[in-house]
């Protein structure tokens, strides 16, 4: 809807959705307060468009604009961030103040073997407006933990994350990045959520290649900082997988 903006005036004739009104999140501290009563963790997700800043702005202003706008139009650029993080800071504190135990921030800033952008233009653009969200956050619940998801290879990105206070990266796909490295290098400021399987070894492996997968993992990773967790979504995955590392989880975890 916004990609024919081509000007900060336009851009900021563009009502942005109001989100202030109570009744968005009624009874969400009590349902919160619910789940903790039956001795689960309650993980809350802002509400957005595939991700929480890159990824939405990508979607209202399209794909290629956006990067366009990181080299010919960073005025503008970073007027509509302030906009989208404003609304994110807003719904994080309204999960934060409704007792949630993690908080999900998750953006799609990498492909398979690569960021999209460099490391300078999401310092540049992104990593202080993740941080404020984070900071402000944490100073409502001082115990939130921060999950960060992105698919692909943002290994670059790991130490910022850290600095910004991001206590789990997910989903760290070991076709994409390298987790022993990351463990040796950062395992005692950081957890990781996956490490287990490809795509292709999900949905074309045999369970002995997925319990083989299991214990590697386990050995290698763990037990600490280790979130052990299939890396891909098990959509199209035969159930003899899921059950062979169900089963390898039980006997090795």
């Amino acid at each position: 809807p916004l990609g024919d903006n081509r000007s900060l005036a336009e851009l900021k004739s563009y009502v942005f959705p109001d989100l202030t009104h109570p009744d968005r999140h009624q009874g969400l501290k009590k349902q919160v307060s619910q789940w903790h009563e039956e001795g689960l963790a309650v993980v809350g997700s802002p509400p957005h468009l595939g991700g929480v800043m890159f990824e939405i702005a990508g979607r209202l202003r399209g794909f290629e604009q956006i990067l366009l706008d990181m080299v010919l139009r960073k005025e503008l650029l970073h007027f509509f961030l302030e906009q989208l993080t404003s609304i994110l800071l807003h719904n994080s504190l309204i999960l934060a103040k409704s007792g949630v135990d993690v908080l999900i921030l998750d953006d799609d800033v990498a492909s398979p073997t690569h960021l999209m952008i460099s490391p300078a233009m999401w310092r540049e653009f992104f990593k202080s407006r993740m941080a404020k969200v984070i900071r402000l956050a944490r100073e409502e619940s001082p115990e939130l933990l921060i999950f960060y998801h992105c698919d692909g290879n943002f290994t670059e990105l790991i130490p910022d994350l850290i600095e910004i206070g991001v206590n789990v990266i997910n989903p760290i796909q070991p076709d994409c990045m390298d987790a022993l490295s990351i463990k040796k290098e950062y395992g005692g400021q950081i957890a990781m959520w996956g490490t287990v399987g490809s795509a292709l070894l999900w949905t074309k492996g045999t369970p002995d290649q997925i319990r083989k997968e299991v214990h590697h993992r386990i050995e290698t990773l763990g037990p600490d900082g280790l979130l052990l967790a299939p890396a891909y979504d098990l959509d199209y995955v035969p159930p003899e997988n899921i059950m062979a590392f169900i089963e390898a989880v039980d006997k090795w975890g």
